[in-house]
């Protein structure tokens, strides 16, 4: 059996998030040799290169991309700093994935995507759903015409918390005008979108805020217009849990499938054998250096993730205009 290169790799910021990256990289040990992690804390820096087995730390990120063994680097840091970051490795020759959300704006997603374009790298954002076993069966039902035309998306999401797991979230600075929109409704546009499959042209969103501990707002109700008349209606709590809310629920005109945690159900009847996971970090970091050594995009590419991108920002727009805001 030939032997597949593999891919030196980095991991940028060690916070909550990367210890999940770095528990699938583990899992990737034929695909991927870590390099390095690196963070501004060299105690954090330090403790992830020992647990994980990492060849070194670093606490500049400019040291680690001077590291000729870094093909790719993979960014767990916060909001605010995933564009600067990602444009200086991508200035530097690296391939870049980052943790969701890709950025904060749409001029930031055009950045990215532009440095990416300009250095021949690939950029790709850690959307971990497009993993998830029971979406992936949801998409390939409706694209079999299961429920005839998809019609109307609807979301019902809680993702109740009463403490900011980090500082961060509270600091709009950082983590961007509604920490609920930038942490979790990036997950579910993006899942919409994608089993969509058609352009976003408006939004409308009412939100509201009751929980200081959250940047922003922490209640949304949100209409998404798509081209040919598709609808989404998406409601997203910090105050509520999701087994008070429901799921995704994806209406058709000739049925309905729904999405429950990691339960498919098509008219109201269990499907079964559809997987069970539904935060897949080990196939979405495979995607990633797969695409690096094809040298083709990645799933969840800069480009795609650009609609995700405005959606977000016109959430937050509207919800305090109170106007529909045209994509």
């Amino acid at each position: 059996m030939e032997s597949v290169k593999k891919v030196g790799y980095a991991v940028i910021g060690c916070g909550r998030i990367a210890r999940s990256h770095l528990s699938a990289i583990n899992q990737l040990s034929g695909y991927i040799d870590l390099i390095a992690t690196v963070d501004f804390q060299e105690d954090r820096a330090r403790g992830y290169c020992e647990e994980f087995g990492a060849e070194k730390y670093y606490t500049l990120v400019k040291d680690v991309l001077e590291d000729g063994a870094v093909e790719a680097v993979d960014l767990c840091l916060p909001p605010s700093e995933h564009c600067p970051v990602a444009v200086e490795a991508m200035n530097a020759g690296r391939n870049v994935i980052v943790e969701k959300p890709m950025c904060l704006t749409v001029k930031e997603a055009d950045q990215m995507i532009e440095a990416a374009d300009r250095n021949g790298v690939i950029l790709m954002c850690g959307q971990s759903r497009r993993f998830n076993e029971p979406l992936i069966a949801v998409y390939e039902m409706i694209r079999e015409g299961r429920i005839g035309e998809l019609i109307h998306i609807s979301v019902a999401a809680g993702s109740r918390s009463r403490k900011a797991a980090v500082g961060w979230w509270k600091d709009p600075a950082v983590t961007g005008p509604s920490n609920l929109v930038a942490n979790w409704s990036s997950h579910y546009i993006d899942q919409v979108l994608w089993v969509a499959d058609k352009r976003p042209l408006r939004v409308y969103a009412e939100g509201a805020s009751y929980n200081d501990e959250f940047a922003g707002n922490d209640e949304f109700s949100v209409i998404i217009g798509f081209e040919g008349g598709l609808m989404c209606s998406y409601q997203h709590s910090y105050n509520a849990s999701f087994s008070d809310t429901g799921g995704v629920a994806y209406m058709g005109t000739e049925g309905t499938i729904a999405l429950k945690g990691s339960e498919v159900l098509l008219n109201g009847e269990k499907i079964e054998d559809v997987g069970t996971n539904i935060n897949n970090f080990t196939a979405e970091i495979r995607e990633y250096v797969t695409a690096i050594r094809e040298d083709r995009q990645p799933i969840a590419s800069g480009k795609e993730i650009r609609p995700v991108i405005a959606v977000m920002e016109a959430i937050v727009k509207s919800a305090a205009t109170h106007e529909v805001v045209i994509l």
